[in-house]
């Protein structure tokens, strides 16, 4: 059945019904509110289902039947029985998503849409801001896959929610004595029609979708035969013109807590201190603006990278709000404190922009893109230090090192994390006496095999709660030790979202029999985001905000020379003129010695392999076009050899370390250090597990820089560059040696890694002819 249809074609009959009802009940009467609100409110309609296409072009109760497992779904209840419970989790469910769009601020700029309307009638039910109806459907989305309703169920509550909406906007009347029985259970218009009250005490009151019993639950209940509604809509829009579609989709941006309709836009902190700040204000505004956009472009390349991490890592898809999240505390809750702020620009921001530029131009050199990224935020800084000036800037360093939370960085806090995930899966089965033995990154619980992976340590969670509550702590204070306290909270809660997680798949295996895929793994993990989101939202609201500080009324700063207003820009500049020339530099430096340095290193490497018949060549993989040459091992194994002599080539990693096949998972490191007579060399060593069986992989590597070894990749790029900056070309490159089973193999690595080196390095020196 296509239930989208069927809710589809209910809400256009029942919508016009109830309309010829209005109007036959009320006359002309329901005339009297201006005409083009119904435009206004279908424009809404329009414009939000064309936004909520975009996120989603499909239909819920579509996604509910591709469904395979889910919570709910695998609980195998009857269909009555689960259509029952669906039905009441997601009234439930709306009554709080309801409820956090008006007590979290910012969700209310987007909510406040549907009260600015000074009317209410069946086209109020669907007049929401088109971004409220995205983040709707996302939810929505995440709860779907979390929980995997049968579509039967989903169907259900979505057709008798849709209608129910219409119903309850409308002005339409029943008896009072049938009213107070249905109110008792269902939200009737005289229950909803309070939630629209121009009083902001009755807004905040009748959150319910379908049910009252939520309100009266909660304690937000309002009772309409004890209270009056005078008139609805909100205060500050009520001039003609905010009656407009433009106006509607405008509001969440032009709203201002406690502002009066037709005050100056210039009012608040900007007009008590006073109105001739305000010109000095945007011009830095714009300076900055001007300066960021060349730090952006000069460094474009670490743009790039940020980017195509945010999109590929589930880790650090949070990154995408990062620059969201500071626009918008910019440009509305601090905008205007910082009309009224007098900046003192000051060419000092120079020296933290030069400073970005050493360590940008280092990380280049050892070839570590993390430095890069953070050069770019250090950059971003300086601009706004070389803007503001620095007594500003410190006033509002917490917003700042906001942009720092971009940088993906928590790879750091890996290892850590998935130690503490095995110690939560052991303290977990000890805990419920389950049997359970642990062996590197594996454990057994029960019949159960579990390998803990990079995804499975939390990072996610991790790194998203500290992200959310930095964040929130940016709403609610401005003293930077109350933020960053937030912020552990935050991450505190991701890591105990995924120790819920990660127990809860294992007492659901264990309690089944059998172990579930990893999609169901996705969609306990869609679960415990979603929970997290809300712990966050609950510590959020339970937290008092501190009053913002007032901002000293001190007259406009004297001019501090003529080139110190232009200091944003100079700082652009410096960024793209530097790093201009220095990319120029390097790429004709490049061009006369990359083809070379490449021809040697697969000079080494053709000549190692004409001496072994049993190699092959590994070709790239599209994403690189290094070639990779494999020996036969002993014990069956296989050795890798990468080698170059340009010197700032990243090996392939992923190629190198990979066991043959798919299905391997990593399962257990640790270091080596072997010897070989007075010769020893360090290598890292990788146990592989396959997933759905006992077959088990080891690979032991290390990286070479001419005669040195090192198991270090920081170490490794740190004496690449090294060589590089010396002006003394050597070999560089990455051997990894491949087993079955644990070891890697009878004979010693190091003579093998000695033994492959020594027979490059003189018919090297020999020359191919």
């Amino acid at each position: 059945m296509d239930y989208e249809n069927l809710t589809g074609g209910a809400f256009v009959a029942l919508g016009l019904a109830l309309l010829v009802a209005e109007r036959a009940a009320h006359g002309r009467r329901a005339l009297q509110l201006p005409w083009n609100r119904w435009l206004t409110n279908l424009g809404l309609f329009v414009a939000g289902g064309i936004a909520s296409a975009l996120v989603f072009s499909g239909s819920l109760t579509g996604v509910a039947a591709e469904l395979d497992g889910g919570l709910v779904g695998g609980l195998g209840l009857p269909l009555a029985v689960e259509a029952i419970l669906v039905f009441l989790f997601l009234d439930c469910w709306r009554y709080w998503e309801h409820r956090l769009f008006h007590e979290v601020p910012l969700l209310w700029r987007l909510h406040l849409v549907h009260h600015s309307d000074t009317g209410v009638d069946v086209t109020t039910a669907q007049r929401h801001h088109p971004l409220e109806g995205m983040l709707t459907s996302v939810l929505m989305l995440i709860l779907l896959f979390s929980l995997g309703f049968s579509p039967l169920a989903l169907g259900l509550y979505l057709l008798v929610a849709t209608l129910s909406s219409l119903y309850t906007h409308t002005s339409l009347t029943v008896p009072e004595a049938i009213d107070r029985r249905l109110r008792y259970w269902l939200v009737t218009p005289s229950v909803h029609g309070i939630h629209h009250s121009a009083v902001q005490a009755q807004t905040n009151s009748n959150y319910g979708s379908v049910l009252s019993i939520w309100d009266r639950l909660f304690g937000s209940y309002c009772d309409p035969g004890r209270e009056t509604v005078e008139r609805v809509g909100l205060e500050q829009f009520r001039r003609p013109v905010d009656g407009t579609l433009a106006a509607a989709l405008l509001q969440p941006f032009e709203y201002r807590p406690g502002h009066a309709p037709g005050e100056p836009a210039e009012s608040g902190a900007a007009a008590r201190a006073g109105g001739s700040a305000a010109p000095a204000s945007r011009s830095a505004a714009w300076l900055a603006a001007g300066g960021a956009l060349l730090v952006l472009v000069g460094m474009w390349s670490a743009v790039q990278d940020l980017a195509a991490i945010w999109g590929s890592s589930d880790s650090y898809q949070y990154a995408w709000l990062v620059p969201c999240v500071f626009l918008y505390l910019l440009c509305w809750p601090y905008r205007e404190e910082l009309l009224a702020a007098h900046p003192r620009p000051s060419l000092g921001g120079l020296g933290v922009v030069a400073l970005a530029l050493l360590l940008w131009l280092g990380a280049g050199i050892v070839d570590i893109r993390l430095g890069q990224h953070l050069a770019l935020v250090l950059a971003l800084q300086g601009v706004a230090v070389c803007a503001l000036g620095w007594r500003l800037y410190g006033r509002y360093l917490p917003l700042m090192l906001l942009l720092f939370l971009a940088v993906p960085s928590g790879d750091l806090f890996l290892v850590p994390l998935r130690e503490l995930t095995v110690l939560w899966i052991d303290g977990f089965a000890a805990l419920l006496d389950l049997p359970f033995e642990r062996e590197g990154y594996t454990v057994h619980v029960g019949a159960h095999r579990y390998v803990v992976i990079d995804a499975c340590a939390g990072l996610a969670t991790f790194a998203l709660g500290g992200f959310l509550g930095y964040s929130f702590g940016l709403m609610l204070y401005r003293s930077l030790a109350r933020v960053v306290a937030l912020a552990a909270l935050g991450a505190a809660l991701g890591i105990l979202s995924n120790a819920v997680r990660v127990c809860a798949i294992v007492a659901l295996d264990y309690r089944r029999g059998s172990q579930m895929g990893l999609d169901a793994h996705g969609d306990v993990q869609l679960a415990v985001l979603f929970g997290l989101l809300a712990l966050m939202l609950f510590a959020v609201h339970r937290l008092p905000a501190s009053p913002l500080p007032a901002i000293p009324a001190t007259a406009p700063a004297g001019p501090r020379g003529r080139l110190a207003p232009l200091a944003p820009l100079m700082a652009g500049v410096l960024v793209v003129v530097t790093l201009g020339v220095t990319t120029l530099g390097l790429a004709t430096s490049a061009s006369r010695s990359v083809v070379a340095a490449t021809a040697d290193g697969d000079a080494e490497l053709a000549l190692l392999a004409a001496d072994n018949p049993g190699s092959r060549w590994l070709a790239g993989d599209g994403q690189d076009n290094a070639r990779i040459l494999s020996l036969p091992g002993d014990d069956g194994g296989e050795v890798r050899i990468f080698a170059t002599s340009a010197g700032n080539a990243r090996p392939p990693e992923q190629r190198l370390l990979r066991p043959p096949g798919t299905g391997w998972r990593h399962s257990g490191a640790d270091e080596l250090r072997h010897c070989s007579g007075a010769d020893c060399v360090a290598f890292r060593t990788i146990l592989w597990t396959r997933a759905g069986s006992r077959d088990r992989h080891s690979t032991a590597y290390t990286y070479f820089v001419g005669d040195t070894a090192t198991s270090s990749r920081l170490a490794f790029r740190l004496l690449s560059g090294w060589r590089r900056l010396s002006g003394k070309p050597v070999t560089t490159g990455m051997v990894s040696f491949h087993s079955e089973g644990r070891g890697p193999g009878e004979r010693d690595l190091a003579a093998q890694f000695l033994q492959l080196r020594a027979a490059q390095r003189p018919q090297l020196a020999a020359g191919p002819g």
